[in-house]
C-alpha cells in the first residue's frame, strides 16, 4: 500500500508534464478533433499526427508482415475481415500482389494477433488489457476473431475518445472498457498487450502500470522500442526480466528497428 501511495504522488507530479513520447499537445489536439469532428474523423488515419505516431509501418515492412501471415493457412479466409479495419479513417493503402490494397499497419495488427494465438492457443474468455491503444485497431481485430470476457483499453483521455469513435463504427461482440491511467485500479488480467507504448513511457508511469496491470497478469506480449530520451529513465531490457516473473526478451520479427524487442511471459 505504501508503494502504491508513493507511486500515486509521483504519478500526479508526472501528469503536469509529458508522460510518454506521444503525450504531445499536437497529438492530443489531433485525437480530440478526430473524435469530435466528422470531417476530421473521415480521414484521420491520413493526418500527419496519426501517420507519425500510429500509422508508422512502411509498405516494405507491411510486405514482411504479409509474408509471415501468408504462411498461416487460415490467412486468406480471414483477409476480408482483417481488411475491415481500413473501412474508416481513409488510411494510405498499399497494393500487394494477390491481396490488393491494405494498410501496412493493419497487417502488423494481424501479425500481433496471430502471435497471441500462437502463444496462448485461444483468446476466448480471457481478461485482456491493452496499454497504449492507438485508435483501437488491435482491439477490433481481437474482437473479430476471438471472444475475450474483457478488453480494457488504457490510454490518455484524448486517445480513448478517438478509439471510442473508431470502435463504435463496428458491430463489436464485446463491450470495450476504456480507462484513463489516473482512474486505473489494480486488477488481474490473463493477458496484457502493448504495441510499443509501454516502452515509450516515463519510468514512474511504467512502475504504476507494473503494479496495477502487469505484475499480476498471467501472460503478456509487449513490443518494445528502446528509443526514449535518457531523462525518461525508462526500464531497460534486464529490468523487464527482473520485474516480470517468467519474462523473456525475444527479437522482433520482422525487425522494424534495430532496438526493438518483444517481451513475453
Amino acid at each position: 500500500m505504501g508503494r502504491l501511495k508513493s507511486l500515486s504522488r509521483r504519478w500526479n507530479t508526472c501528469l503536469r508534464r509529458e508522460t510518454s513520447l506521444t503525450d504531445k499537445k499536437d497529438y492530443r489536439r489531433f485525437c480530440l478533433d478526430a473524435a469530435a469532428s466528422e470531417p476530421s474523423f473521415r480521414t484521420f488515419r491520413r493526418h500527419p499526427s496519426c501517420v507519425e505516431v500510429v500509422e508508422t509501418v512502411t509498405a516494405e515492412q507491411g510486405q514482411s508482415y504479409l509474408d509471415i501471415l501468408s504462411a498461416n493457412p487460415s490467412f486468406k479466409d480471414r483477409l476480408e475481415e482483417i481488411r475491415r479495419n481500413d473501412a474508416f479513417g481513409r488510411p494510405h493503402l498499399t497494393e500487394y500482389p494477390g491481396i490488393g490494397g491494405i494498410a501496412p499497419t493493419t497487417l502488423r495488427y494481424a501479425k500481433v494477433y496471430d502471435d497471441l494465438v500462437a502463444q496462448l492457443g485461444s483468446l476466448d474468455g480471457l481478461r485482456i488489457c491493452e496499454i497504449g491503444i492507438g485508435y483501437g485497431g488491435q482491439c477490433r481485430l481481437v474482437d473479430a476473431f476471438s471472444r475475450p470476457s474483457l478488453y480494457r483499453l488504457v490510454d490518455l483521455p484524448p486517445a480513448l475518445g478517438l478509439a471510442q469513435r473508431y470502435l463504435s463504427c463496428f458491430d463489436l461482440r464485446l463491450a470495450p472498457d476504456f480507462r484513463a491511467p489516473e482512474a486505473l485500479a489494480a486488477d488481474r488480467y490473463d493477458l496484457v498487450i502493448s504495441n510499443y507504448a509501454f516502452s515509450e513511457l516515463r519510468r514512474v508511469v511504467q512502475e504504476d502500470y507494473l503494479c496495477k496491470i502487469i505484475s499480476s497478469a498471467a501472460h503478456g506480449y509487449l513490443t518494445c522500442n528502446f528509443i526514449v530520451p535518457a531523462y525518461y529513465d525508462a526500464m531497460t531490457e534486464s529490468e523487464y526480466m527482473a520485474w516480470i516473473p517468467g519474462a523473456r526478451v525475444l527479437p522482433e520479427v520482422p525487425e522494424t528497428h534495430r532496438l526493438n524487442r518483444v517481451v513475453v511471459w
